[in-house]
């Protein structure tokens, strides 16, 4: 059952000032170009909001104390400035599609704050997630984007795996991480990470099972643990970093590992 259901055919529909809970879906929209504004969606059995087919725009909208806040498919999204917490499972569920922009968007308190799986071209920027278990969790992810967002005391911060290539993950704030900062594994290739600060967390960066990562220009500090580390990473490329104060800093000799400013405070 949905609050609110969309079907096909049903294009450029507005849902907008309701508050709605109490269903399976809260509202469930599989029709084009949707507008779904300054809804209230909580306490439904499945997601607060599920979108499909391709362009709706989903902004000022609080959803909390659902199984997932957002279930996306489809492509060509476009989720901001939207408020999700206290969700069971998902901030946002972002599966098998294309083309997406996640902005601007505050999660607080999901287990996931955004997981994205078999996407592309997706651009996830200026997001503030706090308190997951994992903030963002990418799998089978290819040239997509992860840029100014600011990641704060959660469990783990970005985790790439499940061959995830081509990505770029640059100018993002991650601190106060009880695990690692930025982890990529399970054949991941040919991701740039760039610019981006991170400080206080367990570990800054942990390349496994990964091939062709860049790692440039990335501020890096006061790690309880090391502040990059790698293994079975192959062609990796580490360079103009600043690396400070972390308890173990560790980079193979097989990966190029040069112009990085390593100081003790």
């Amino acid at each position: 059952s949905a609050g609110v259901r969309i079907r096909e055919g049903a294009d450029s529909v507005e849902v907008k000032n309701c508050d709605i809970s109490g269903f399976g879906v809260g509202v469930g929209v599989k029709a084009r170009s949707a507008r779904i504004n300054t809804n209230q969606l909580h306490g439904n059995t499945r997601e607060g909001l599920k979108l499909s087919q391709q362009d709706s725009v989903v902004s000022g909208n609080t959803l909390f104390e659902n199984p997932a806040g957002i279930g996306v498919s489809g492509t060509g999204h476009h989720l901001l400035q939207n408020t999700i917490r206290n969700n069971a499972e998902y901030g946002l569920n972002i599966q098998q599609g294309s083309n997406h922009r996640i902005e601007r968007n505050t999660l607080n308190d999901n287990p996931t704050g955004i997981y994205l799986t078999s996407n592309e071209g997706t651009n996830i920027s200026s997001n503030i997630i706090r308190s997951s278990s994992v903030a963002l969790s990418i799998s089978s992810t290819h040239r997509s984007t992860f840029t100014q967002n600011t990641l704060t005391d959660n469990q783990g911060g970005i985790s790439f795996g499940l061959s995830s290539t081509q990505n770029t993950v640059q100018e993002n704030t991650i601190t106060g991480s009880q695990q690692t900062a930025i982890h990529l594994s399970g054949g991941s290739a040919e991701n740039i990470l760039a610019r981006n600060i991170l400080r206080q967390n367990r570990k800054g960066i942990d390349v496994e099972d990964s091939s062709g990562t860049r790692i440039t220009s990335n501020t890096i500090e006061r790690h309880s643990q090391s502040g990059i580390k790698l293994k079975k990473a192959d062609r990796a490329v580490v360079s103009d970093n600043i690396i400070c104060g972390n308890a173990l800093d560790q980079t193979p000799p097989n990966n190029l590992h040069e112009k990085d400013v390593h100081c003790r405070e």
